[in-house]
């Protein structure tokens, strides 16, 4: 194994132990070049770490895993306004391509940055996206920016209906922030 490589994995696994304000304290000033303060937020980004480490409603588990999140929506709003779903895989050796239409979406549960489009099977590298979903399964996104809500979900892949947007080539991604009450 190359030196820094070796090194890179030694420092990730040693930062496992540094406690989750100190490491957000880091990160944060390394990221965003400034101190945060986490007793008297005032900037957004001060804030988000501020409810990183001190609301931990369960329910937030189930928010973040989006096969999880989908039982929540149903419930709150009705399956309609849910994204067809193709399946739900424990492992990429599950996922038969065959069995998914001409375009799908397949993407991580638990994570930010697995997300693999296909608009052509015939086109679509599925061993490459299969192999990056593979290492994507093996790692736990709460180690990334110690969000505690990410440490408990299942790793798991879903397959989901490509949303077609005339007049573009991707749909438009909308993120909707929301602050749980917290009573």
């Amino acid at each position: 194994m190359k030196l820094k490589k070796r090194f890179t994995l030694s420092l990730k696994n040693n930062l496992r132990f540094i406690p989750d304000e100190a490491y957000m304290r880091m990160y944060f000033k390394a990221k965003l070049h400034y101190e945060p303060d986490f007793e008297n937020p005032k900037t957004f980004n001060e804030k988000l770490q501020w409810y990183k480490l001190n609301y931990h409603n369960p329910v937030l588990t189930q928010l973040a895993d989006k096969y999880g999140v989908r039982s929540f929506v149903e419930e709150l709003v009705g399956a309609e306004y849910l994204v067809p779903l193709y399946g739900v895989y424990g492992s990429v050796e599950e996922i038969d391509l065959e069995k998914l239409p001409e375009k799908f979406v397949l993407k991580c549960t638990h994570d930010s940055q697995s997300t693999f489009v296909c608009t052509d099977k015939t086109k679509f590298d599925f061993e490459e996206a299969k192999r990056r979903l593979r290492v994507a399964l093996g790692r736990n996104w709460y180690w990334q920016g110690r969000e505690w809500a990410y440490l408990d979900i299942v790793p798991r892949v879903v397959a989901e209906a490509y949303l077609d947007e005339p007049g573009r080539e991707t749909p438009t991604d909308y993120k909707f922030y929301s602050m749980l009450n917290h009573r």
